[in-house]
């Protein structure tokens, strides 16, 4: 039983995803793998680092909700793996 409980275990370990740093080219094909703990870092990160949006945005949810929308365009025209959060973002 013990042996069952440490194989389980020791398989659980082995089979978890590793954090994924999330940075400026990062692409929107990583960006689906990320969790909102890693989502909400970089959007602190972008704001730091960029500035707030034009319209004065600057809350994570903002910024994560401007690559999700980015990202989204860029799976619809098949070009996810080409396309950075940066990029994302300032996608029209």
């Amino acid at each position: 039983m013990l042996v069952l409980l440490l194989v389980i275990v020791v398989g659980g370990l082995l089979s978890a995803q590793p954090a994924v740093a999330v940075t400026d080219s990062t692409t929107c094909t990583t960006w689906g793998s990320t969790n909102q703990t890693q989502e909400r870092a970089y959007a602190l990160l972008y704001v730091r680092e960029h500035g707030p949006f034009p319209s004065g945005a600057r809350d994570p949810a903002s910024v994560v909700a401007a690559i999700n929308n980015g990202c989204g365009e860029a799976y619809v025209n098949d070009v996810e793996d080409n396309v950075t959060v940066v990029q994302a973002i300032t996608q029209p």
